[in-house]
């Protein structure tokens, strides 16, 4: 949501010409122009029909691309608001554009243009918006001229018939609506073979808008793309920047075609294995035997290291553990393993080759905060960039509030020196940062709430219950349709989370999905309730409330994958629940008992019981919490053992039936 308009229908658009291009990709050149032409009229004739029989997977097709619309047009957006561009005149742009894309989409030659000539599609649709361009008032144009730009590099991102194919994987969208594949099919219309798809797997951080290249940068280009290294480790502290220089070399994968690009959370053994697992079902795996984690990542890494000796990147984000790494490092001709960690051991003797991730030089930190601010106080800005040590999680944020707080350096030179140096975060092992940077994040999200809070009471509240919920659930993100879901005015609720990334405070992953705290920034915000017991309860209640609204039965019976993905959500939440030492008290609310049983239930049923067996240890957990014989402690037993019995494992199965049994 922009303003008080939506996107979606646009999303909606875009979606309805990918299908069509899709549908008729096989072979653009089968037949000539004519046969070409009456591909795509039967296409149009099966997604009408579909659409009038099932709305609502164009409208999950749609809001997908139209997130990712919204975020690229974001920061146009902002600087239109702060111009006090009308927002009538923003409607009236977005309005334009879908008028554009629908004449493009029932427009034959300009389908047949994107079928046969796709690297043109922008060239076309930028020549066509000419005439549209005229209808928007002057102070728009900057922002028609931007939603422009962003549908054209959607296209390019998700046609497979683009030379540039590369983020997002058409197919996890489609997946979501195939019964429209089914329907052309039906028709006799062939759609491009699932193996010429490439493999886009986890959510990925988005790549900073004015990413700064580092000096670490070229080093890990010649270890990827140069030299081919079969593992690679950046080594750095928290707030380096390691997940953003493993995002830029993931983008730069997929923007050269390379068939699979995964991100894996690898913080724990468990959500390695699960990742390898679910990666292990995204390239055709046969999952149906063998559903232990273990079995099931074996033999992801056996697929992987058998096939065809083609470029591929596997990254492990947040290495905790060494040892969690034990026996499941992907190996095989053409595959690339990028793996981060702060933890700085000897990985010389695993064969990796080690990066060390260092903070920004201090001309970088000096040039963000001076171009970012459009200030000229250079004296200033060295100063602020050292009591920061150029840590670039800090400098970034810095720079993101006296942009949008449009206080001078010396203004917030002087707020950092008077914040208490008992406002400082603590550190952790291998963080190295000044005592300054805990100050610095805490004046940051402090400061976003005030500012937001001037332009809507209410959505200052949404703010402040997002960063609450966010720092206490999985620091690898939560989906971002939980938290829009949670609030009844969705416009708010997007108003206030688009904030909060213009403050560099959260982002989103880089297909929109997840919605993520950095791990640091999370960290300061839970210290910053430590000393008031009603602002921690608050916090963990709004957490598990927004557990307990997740209702896996809402999503359509017939939108299985959906199911499963949200059923695999929730169950990622509970793990991290459980696993992190500051988030272990929400098992202390009985109503996390209900969400866990649901959670274990689901995810055996939808075939994932390695998901169910993740959270042994969160089971286990709510025991000693509730205490044995609390009914939510049976139910989640009880289902624990449902998923032992279908992975297998009869024996550990029989022995939790009997000790619920005698309980």
């Amino acid at each position: 949501m922009i303003g008080l308009f939506s996107l979606v229908p646009l999303g909606v658009c875009l979606a309805e010409l990918l299908l069509q291009v899709s549908a008729v990709a096989d072979d653009p050149t089968a037949g000539g122009a004519i046969a070409l032409v009456k591909k795509v009229h039967q296409g149009r004739l099966a997604i009408t029909a579909l659409r009038k029989q099932d709305g609502k997977a164009f409208d999950t097709f749609g809001r997908e691309i139209a997130s990712r619309l919204e975020a690229k047009v974001a920061g146009v957006r902002r600087r239109c608001e702060e111009q006090n561009v009308d927002t009538a005149l923003l409607r009236s742009a977005v309005t334009e554009v879908e008028i554009l894309l629908a004449k493009v989409v029932a427009d034959d030659d300009a389908v047949v243009t994107a079928v046969r000539e796709p690297d043109r599609f922008e060239e076309v649709l930028r020549q066509r918006a000419r005439s549209r361009r005229q209808n928007v008032e002057e102070a728009a144009e900057p922002f028609f001229d931007e939603l422009v730009t962003a549908v054209a590099e959607e296209f390019t991102r998700l046609a497979p018939v683009s030379p540039s194919f590369s983020r997002g994987a058409l197919k996890s969208l489609l997946d979501k609506v195939e019964k429209i594949l089914h329907l052309l099919e039906s028709n006799g219309i062939k759609t491009v073979p699932p193996h010429s798809y490439h493999i886009r797997f986890g959510s990925r951080p988005m790549e900073a808008i004015g990413f700064i290249s580092r000096r670490e940068q070229e080093a890990l280009l010649d270890a990827v793309f140069g030299r081919a290294e079969p593992r690679t480790m950046l080594v750095g502290m928290h707030g380096s920047g390691k997940s953003q220089l493993s995002t830029v070399i993931a983008a730069r994968c997929e923007a050269e075609g390379w068939p699979i690009v995964a991100w894996i959370n690898a913080e724990s053994r468990e959500t390695t294995l699960e990742g390898f697992s679910e990666l292990g079902r995204s390239i055709g795996v046969d999952v149906s035997d063998e559903r232990t984690p273990e079995r099931l990542a074996r033999r992801c890494l056996d697929a992987l290291a058998s096939a065809d000796g083609t470029n591929r990147l596997i990254i492990l984000d947040n290495v905790e553990n060494p040892d969690g790494l034990r026996g499941f490092i992907p190996r095989g001709e053409g595959l690339r393993v990028l793996a981060t960690t702060t933890r700085r051991a000897d990985w010389g003797q695993a064969r990796w080759t080690q990066i060390p991730v260092e903070v920004f030089e201090r001309e970088q930190s000096i040039g963000i905060l001076l171009g970012r601010t459009n200030q000229a106080d250079r004296e200033t800005a060295d100063v602020i960039a050292e009591l920061l040590g150029d840590l670039p999680v800090a400098v970034s944020q810095a720079a993101a509030m006296i942009k949008y707080t449009r206080c001078s350096l010396a203004d917030y030179l002087e707020q950092l020196r008077e914040y208490s140096l008992k406002d400082s975060v603590r550190r952790l092992d291998g963080d190295e940062y000044p005592k300054a940077v805990g100050a610095a994040l805490q004046l940051a999200f402090q400061k976003a709430l005030e500012q937001i809070g001037r332009q809507s009471r209410h959505q200052e509240m949404i703010a402040g219950h997002y960063l609450r919920v966010l720092s206490l659930l999985a620091a690898s993100g939560v989906p971002t349709h939980w938290l829009e879901a949670a609030e009844k005015e969705s416009f708010d609720a997007r108003e206030a989370v688009s904030a909060l990334a213009g403050f560099s405070i959260c982002q989103f992953s880089e297909d929109g999905s997840k919605t993520m705290l950095h791990r640091l920034q999370g960290r300061v915000i839970r210290e910053s309730r430590e000393n008031d017991p009603e602002e921690r309860e608050r916090a963990e209640k709004e957490a598990v409330g927004l557990l307990e609204s997740v209702d896996i039965t809402r999503v359509r019976s017939s939108e299985s994958d959906n199911r499963r993905r949200e059923a695999l959500d929730l169950a990622d939440q509970l793990r991290a629940a459980a696993e992190q030492k500051y988030s272990r008290n929400l098992f202390a609310d009985p109503r996390i008992g209900n969400v866990l049983a649901s959670a274990l239930w689901y995810t055996t049923e939808f075939g994932a019981p390695q998901a169910a067996l993740s959270l042994s240890d969160a089971v286990e957990h709510l025991g000693e919490v509730l205490g044995p014989d609390h009914p939510s402690t049976l139910a989640s037993r009880n289902n624990l053992a449902g998923a032992h019995e279908s992975a297998g494992h009869l024996d550990q199965a029989i022995a939790l039936y009997e000790q619920n049994l005698t309980d």
